[in-house]
């Protein structure tokens, strides 16, 4: 079953806010996984704790942890 990208951009920008506000996550996006939409959460460090501290799902939708390092701006 392939779940709309809209359905999960509706959910990425309602979770965003909460996201951000946790130390380590640079970034949220949506992404691929299949056939289905995911929440990918971009993270300075993918370390055990803060992987452990992430939602696995947000509103149904599977979550995607990729380590990224420091985002600047040019």
């Amino acid at each position: 079953m392939t779940i709309p990208t809209e359905q999960a951009e509706a959910a990425k920008e309602r979770a965003t806010p909460g996201l951000l506000a946790r130390p380590g996550v640079v970034g949220v996006g949506v992404t691929a996984q299949g056939a289905v939409a995911a929440i990918q959460i971009l993270v300075r460090e993918r370390t055990p704790d803060l992987v452990a501290s992430l939602p696995q799902e947000i509103e149904g939708h599977p979550v995607v942890i990729e380590e990224v390092g420091e985002i600047r701006t040019l």
